[in-house]
């Protein structure tokens, strides 16, 4: 009787070990991070935002959780290097500039594509290190009450909503999920001063051009105080954990 509860109890470690190197070594599909978004418009004159001058570039803000979707691929025990996102969604309110708030802007609109690749992981088989690559979604800027923008949706895109006229992000990630300072950015940030993408009144395909916009760059941040809760407990626990993984390597 003693021998079989010992052998059962060494069964019993056997599979808590088995089952915490499987949740160690599996990489989240799904995964959701507070992020920061900043870029620049120059609302355009003799339109409905503003009847007077073209205002010059003038940054905006906005802070928010996105939620990313990868595809399952990631925990393949052949250990891609390259894995696509199947979604992005979201919603960040904005934080400036004062004269046009409230307003939130958020990738809804469309999910166009992009891969994480240049994948490395660590003995363990974690996730460490990968390249976020033409991850491009359709946004929306929507105006809230009591602001001018009240009521307002303005769409960033071309002239119909294929790939070429969503915006792509890339850049360097640190973990998944993303590590707290990941940076992922439009092309033109650091070397660009055109505009490299158009804002919309409403349906970009009949509604008239109302903003150029460009330099922008979405930021992990720390979640905000309010709505930290069991959520942003997690991340952060993640973020020390990636964090301490990255010290190790140094």
């Amino acid at each position: 009787m003693l021998h079989r509860l010992h052998l059962l109890k060494i069964v019993s470690t056997l599979l808590v070990l088995a089952s915490t190197a499987s949740l160690t070594h599996a990489a989240p599909t799904t995964f959701t991070v507070p992020l920061r978004a900043n870029y620049e418009f120059n609302i355009l004159g003799n339109t409905v935002l503003n009847p007077g001058p073209e205002t010059g570039y003038i940054p905006f803000a906005a802070l928010g959780e996105f939620t990313f979707e990868l595809d399952p691929s990631i925990n393949d025990p052949s250990k891609p290097t390259t894995v696509p996102f199947l979604n992005v969604t979201g919603k960040l309110a904005g934080t400036a500039p004062a004269q046009f708030l409230p307003h939130y802007i958020t990738p809804d609109v469309k999910f166009v594509g992009g891969e994480l690749t240049d994948i490395v992981r660590d003995a363990s088989g974690n996730v460490v290190s990968g390249q976020v690559k033409n991850l491009q979604m359709q946004w929306e800027m929507v105006g809230e009450a009591p602001g001018p923008l009240a009521g307002l949706h303005l769409v960033g895109g071309g002239s119909d909503f294929d790939a070429s006229s969503s915006l792509p992000f890339d850049g360097p990630i640190h973990g998944l999920p993303f590590a707290l300072g990941d940076v992922i950015q439009g092309p033109d940030v650091g070397h660009g001063t055109s505009e490299n993408f158009h804002v919309y009144l409403g349906d970009p395909a009949t509604g008239p051009l109302v903003v150029n916009g460009r330099q922008r760059t979405l930021t992990v941040v720390v979640p905000e105080p309010t709505g930290f809760g069991l959520t942003g407990l997690v991340w952060v626990a993640c973020a020390f954990g990636s964090l301490m993984r990255r010290r190790s390597r140094d």
